[in-house]
C-alpha cells in the first residue's frame, strides 16, 4: 500500500465530521444527547486521537439503532486508529452498503485500507473498484488508481475478466462463394452448389475470457509466474440463418480454449532489458469437441532504440496434435513489432510476423507473411479514445484437396473506441468495429466478415 495511501485515510480518519450538524454537549451529558450530538461528539474524539472513546460512542449509537450507517463509518475510523484491521474492514463495509452513494467513498477506502493491513490485497482491489465508482472528483479517482497499480504490484495473484457481444456477418467462418466447381468421370467440371451451413452465417457472438497470473518468484533481476486462462466464444444464429440452416446452431461453432503456462523473465547483470522465456499448453475444443492440443515455447526479447522508441523480437515454436485426424505437426513462428510515440501525436506500430506449419496435410501445412500497421491518437477524439489497425497476410500452402495449389491473401481493418465516459467500476466499455477479407485461389476459401463487438477493459 502506497504512502498516499495511508496518509489519506488517516486524513479521513482525524478530519472526519460524519456529515452531522455540530452540537455542543458535556461529557457527563453523554445520555442526554440527540444522535447527531453523539455523531459530533464521536468525531471530536477522532480529531483528538481518542479512537478509544470515539469506539464507544459509536457502540452506543449501534446498540440505539443498528442501521445507522454513520455510526458504522465513525466505529470503522475508529477501528483504524486502533489498528484493528478485520474490525475495520466490517465496519466499513457496512457503512459502505447503508450509506448513499455520494457518502460511500471514504468507507469504501477504508474498507480497501484495512484489508491491504491484513495482506488481502485482491480483495483491497475490490473495494478500490468500489471507490473509483463513487469518487467525488477526478483527482481522487486518480488517486484510486494509483494505489490500485501499487496493489497489483504487490500481490501476487492477478486476476483479468473480460466479457463482450458482437453481431458479426460469419459466425461459422463460411465461404462467400454458393458454388465450387467439382471433376466429373469423363473430366466434365461442374458447379456443386454447397450446403447453407458450409456458407457465411450471420449472428451474435458472445465471449468470456477469464486469465489468473500467480506471481512464483521475484528478485532484483528475475521474475517467474504461472498462467491459467480459460477463453469461450460461442454465437447465437440470426433468424435469417437459422431460416437457411435450420439444422445449424450457434453452438455448433463454439470454440473454448483452456491454457496453463509458465513464464520466465530475467534481466542478467549488464543488460540494458530482460528476456522472456515462455512454455505453455493448450486444448482447444470446437463445437463442444476436443479439437487440439499445443504445446509452446516462446523466446522475448524487448530492445530500446531510443527514448521513443521500442522494438520487441519474439521466436515461437509449437508442437500440435490434431485431435480429429490423429495428425501430429511442428509449426514455427517470428515476430519483430515495433513501437513509436510521436509526443504529443499519438503512437505508431509496426509488426512483421513469419509462419510456417511443418506438416503435409492438405489444406493445413503453409508459410506465411503478415505486415501489420496501427495508429493511436495521443489525444481522445469526441471523448473516444481510438486506435486503428491494419492488417495483411499471405498464406501459401503445401497442397490443397481442392485444387492443385493454393494462395491466400487476407486483409483486415480494425476500429477500436474506448469510451472513459461510461466508466463503471473502473471498467471502461471498448467498441471494436472490424472488417476482414480473404480471396484464395481456390473459391471454397474466399470469406467475408464484418463484426462491431462491445466489451468491457479495465481503465487502470
Amino acid at each position: 500500500m502506497t504512502h498516499g495511501f495511508r496518509r489519506l485515510i488517516l486524513a479521513l480518519c482525524l478530519g472526519a465530521a460524519c456529515a452531522a450538524p455540530p452540537a455542543a454537549a458535556q461529557d457527563g451529558a453523554v445520555t442526554e444527547l440527540s444522535p447527531e450530538g453523539l455523531r459530533s461528539l464521536a468525531a471530536a474524539r477522532l480529531q483528538a486521537g481518542e479512537a478509544e472513546e470515539a469506539r464507544t460512542l459509536a457502540l452506543a449509537l449501534l446498540a440505539r439503532d443498528p442501521g445507522d450507517a454513520l455510526a458504522r463509518l465513525v466505529l470503522a475510523e475508529a477501528e483504524i486508529l486502533r489498528g484493528d484491521w478485520p474490525a475495520a474492514a466490517r465496519a466499513g463495509g457496512a457503512a459502505f452498503r447503508g450509506l448513499p452513494p455520494d457518502r460511500r467513498y471514504r468507507a469504501a477506502r477504508i474498507a480497501a485500507f484495512a484489508q491491504a493491513q491484513q495482506g488481502h490485497d485482491t480483495r483491497a482491489q475490490i473495494w478500490l473498484r468500489r471507490a473509483r465508482q463513487v469518487a467525488p472528483s477526478a483527482a481522487e479517482a486518480q488517486a484510486v488508481a494509483r494505489d490500485y497499480g501499487a496493489l497489483r504490484a504487490r500481490n501476487p495473484l492477478s486476476v483479468d475478466l473480460s466479457f463482450g457481444l458482437a453481431p458479426t456477418s460469419n459466425a461459422n467462418a463460411g465461404t462467400r462463394t454458393a458454388t465450387i466447381p467439382i471433376v466429373l468421370p469423363g473430366g466434365t467440371i461442374a458447379d456443386a452448389e454447397l450446403s447453407a451451413d458450409a456458407r457465411a452465417l450471420s449472428g451474435l457472438e458472445m465471449t468470456g475470457l477469464a486469465a489468473l497470473s500467480y506471481r512464483l518468484r521475484q528478485d532484483r533481476r528475475s521474475l517467474t509466474r504461472a498462467d491459467l486462462q480459460l477463453y469461450h466464444r460461442t454465437y447465437r444464429l440470426s433468424a435469417e440463418a437459422r431460416e437457411a440452416a435450420p439444422e445449424a446452431s450457434g453452438g455448433d461453432y463454439a470454440v473454448s480454449v483452456l491454457s496453463l503456462g509458465l513464464l520466465h523473465r530475467m534481466r542478467p547483470e549488464g543488460w540494458q532489458s530482460g528476456i522472456d522465456l515462455g512454455v505453455t499448453g493448450s486444448r482447444l475444443w470446437y463445437g463442444g469437441e476436443a479439437y487440439e492440443d499445443t504445446l509452446r515455447f516462446s523466446l522475448s526479447k524487448p530492445l530500446r532504440l531510443a527514448p521513443q522508441t521500442a522494438l520487441t523480437l519474439t521466436a515461437l515454436m509449437e508442437r500440435r496434435w490434431r485431435l480429429t485426424r490423429d495428425r501430429t505437426y511442428w509449426a514455427y513462428g517470428a515476430e519483430a513489432r515495433l513501437t513509436h510515440a510521436l509526443a504529443d501525436r499519438g503512437t505508431v506500430t509496426a509488426r512483421l510476423g513469419l509462419r510456417d506449419q511443418d506438416t503435409a496435410a492438405p489444406d493445413t501445412g503453409y508459410e506465411g507473411l503478415t505486415l501489420g500497421l496501427g495508429y493511436a491518437p495521443g489525444d481522445p477524439v469526441f471523448g473516444a479514445r481510438l486506435a486503428l489497425r491494419a492488417e495483411a497476410e499471405w498464406r501459401d500452402y503445401d497442397a490443397s484437396l481442392y485444387g492443385a495449389s493454393r494462395s491466400d491473401r487476407r486483409g483486415a481493418l480494425t476500429l477500436e473506441a474506448q469510451l472513459p465516459r461510461l466508466e463503471t467500476y473502473g471498467f471502461v466499455p471498448l467498441v471494436t468495429l472490424e472488417g476482414e477479407r480473404t480471396r484464395s485461389e481456390v473459391p471454397l476459401f474466399d470469406r467475408d466478415s464484418l463484426r462491431i463487438g462491445v466489451d468491457l477493459r479495465s481503465a487502470f
